[in-house]
């Protein structure tokens, strides 16, 4: 009873998407990706109740490509030595249906976090350095996964708009900005 409760409401586990009840399968390419970016997208397809499979048995798929990961000094103490980082990860995704058809056009995605750096902690600066490249790992497989339900949000929408006769064009607000 609780978790129908819960359900009803909107609510769900970290991590989880709600994705259309009858995506039962999605591919995702990685080119020139990690094996732990890949990991990522294989975990939320599992939680989401995904099968991932190959791209000629999907419905959709997901490319993702151009991973960038660099770490780049923020401030320098008065010794010389780094004081803060500034990690960046960054992908390159694009989704498109079985038949072909573009949902999404290859587009980038970025994220970056700052931390602090401690001569006198390096170790665990550096787990937390690590444990910082897994969250943003992590979120950007789940803007990926939200723009992709987005899209096909989009898509049935516009599929639904397309099927009925008296479809009117979207109206759209002119702003005039004054000289």
């Amino acid at each position: 009873m609780l978790a129908f409760i819960l359900n009803a409401c909107g609510w769900h586990l970290r991590g989880s998407i709600a994705l259309p009840s009858d995506l039962r399968n999605l591919s995702v390419i990685n080119n020139g990706v990690s094996s732990a970016l890949d990991a990522e997208f294989s975990k939320a397809l599992k939680q989401n109740n995904i099968e991932r499979v190959s791209p000629t048995e999907a419905s959709y798929t997901i490319t993702v490509s151009d991973e960038y990961d660099n770490r780049r000094t923020l401030s320098v103490g008065t010794s010389g030595l780094a004081t803060q980082y500034e990690l960046t990860l960054e992908i390159t995704y694009g989704i498109t249906k079985a038949d072909g058809t573009i949902l999404v056009e290859p587009e980038p995605l970025r994220m970056n976090r700052n931390y602090d750096f401690d001569q006198q902690n390096i170790a665990g600066k550096a787990q937390e350095e690590q444990l910082l490249r897994e969250t943003m790992r992590r979120e950007l497989v789940q803007q990926v996964m939200r723009r992709f339900r987005y899209a096909l949000l989009g898509s049935s929408t516009q599929s639904s708009e397309s099927s009925s006769p008296n479809t009117q064009p979207p109206q759209t607000e002119s702003l005039d900005t004054p000289n």
